[in-house]
């Protein structure tokens, strides 16, 4: 498992390494999150991407997302039993 701070070493990451599955917080430091599922996207068309969120996910936001791409969004608080579920939902 890796880890950015920002969304510029979030796109740097995808492009020196193949990852299946990525969780991008909606608000990243540098680059606005929906931009870097874009980049990501462009870099790396496989992978899927897993929006963050603290607060609901409206309908609009979620449906622009889904046009860019993203393959879903967990909400904050989470802990890593969350991720693990979700992980395994991607692989059904």
């Amino acid at each position: 498992m890796q880890s950015a701070l920002t969304g510029k070493q979030a796109i740097n990451l995808v492009k020196k390494k193949y990852f299946d599955v990525v969780f991008l917080d909606v608000i990243i430091p540098g680059i606005p999150g929906d931009e870097v599922l874009e980049k990501i996207k462009k870099i790396s068309p496989r992978t899927k991407v897993v929006m963050i969120t603290g607060s609901l996910m409206k309908e609009d936001s979620w449906s622009k997302l889904r046009q860019k791409g993203v393959y879903g969004y967990i909400q904050k608080p989470f802990n890593i039993e969350n991720i693990n579920n979700y992980i395994v939902s991607l692989e059904d």
